[in-house]
């Protein structure tokens, strides 16, 4: 959790590197931490930290290969997708180079119309309105894969994702914990009214108390930070494996409505494997675990 109250060099140092990891301007950074640019300007220098230096050197030619194969595997993701990408497999490269390639490749692509949200506003992370959670279905109805998450309302810090075959308040409240565990426990939630999500209602009335907001349920397409992530998960990740899977029903090699091979799709461990890589790489920062 990002705090105001950082007088040791090392930790705001570190702190910094974290969040150009995470693609953030220095701009940005300053807003984030709560510092002043010019203060934070000045502790990179004191630090030697460098942005410029960050980026890795490759070539245009093999840069246009990796951005060309995965496009080609996937027509949904964007660039902000690519970029997040490319860092995992080691290469830290600017938007502007990733944006300049796509054009260069594919000519304009078409973008659906972005849609003007109203404004959102939290005070700090893990505050005030959050964490949101939200269960993503569009695995489940044939091939019962449920993906729960919870994203932080102020800064989108992806704060649990979990892949399960089960819907159950206990998977729900475990994937929660692990977010408890490694980043602290949030002022407060938002959720809709599924029972699912009773478990981690009880765990924050009990930590948080009653009568301040803890809790907070309403219809699930009104918890904006957590639908728009959904939307990132299924462009870049879960319609392929959509596809996939109904591949291998047109193929005759798959029947949803066989329990015998529901059973045999859910113990092929990579494909658990690589959903979990995939989910990772939509977020940039995402846990996977099987329950």
């Amino acid at each position: 959790m990002w705090c105001r109250n950082v007088e040791d060099n090392g930790d705001l140092g570190q702190q910094i590197i974290q969040l150009l990891d995470r693609q953030y301007y220095v701009r940005q950074i300053a807003e984030q931490l709560g510092f002043s640019l010019r203060t934070i300007r000045r502790r990179m220098s004191q630090l030697a930290i460098s942005v410029k230096g960050r980026y890795s050197r490759i070539p245009d030619r093999e840069l246009e290969q990796i951005i060309n194969t995965l496009i080609t595997e996937n027509n949904n993701i964007g660039y902000r997708q690519i970029v997040v990408r490319l860092r995992t497999m080691g290469h830290i490269v600017r938007r502007q180079t990733v944006l300049r390639i796509i054009r260069y490749l594919f000519g304009a692509r078409n973008q659906q119309m972005r849609i003007v949200r109203r404004e959102y506003r939290v005070r700090a992370p893990l505050s005030v309105t959050h964490i949101h959670i939200d269960g993503n279905h569009k695995l489940s109805k044939k091939w019962r894969f449920v993906i729960h998450g919870g994203i932080d309302g102020y800064s989108r810090l992806i704060y649990f994702m979990r892949v399960s075959n089960n819907n159950r308040e206990k998977t729900v409240l475990d994937a929660f914990i692990t977010g408890v565990q490694e980043y602290g426990l949030p002022s407060r939630i938002r959720t809709d009214c599924g029972k699912e999500n009773t478990g981690i209602g009880h765990y924050m009335l009990r930590s948080r108390g009653l009568n301040r907001g803890s809790l907070m349920t309403g219809s699930s397409v009104h918890n904006q930070r957590i639908e728009r992530l959904w939307r990132d998960v299924r462009s870049g990740c879960a319609s392929v494996f959509e596809r996939e899977f109904t591949e291998l029903e047109h193929e005759r090699n798959l029947d949803a409505s066989n329990e015998h091979d529901l059973y045999c799709l859910h113990t092929v461990v990579v494909l658990i494997l690589l959903l979990g890589r995939c989910l990772r790489l939509v977020g940039g920062h995402i846990t996977e675990d099987w329950a």
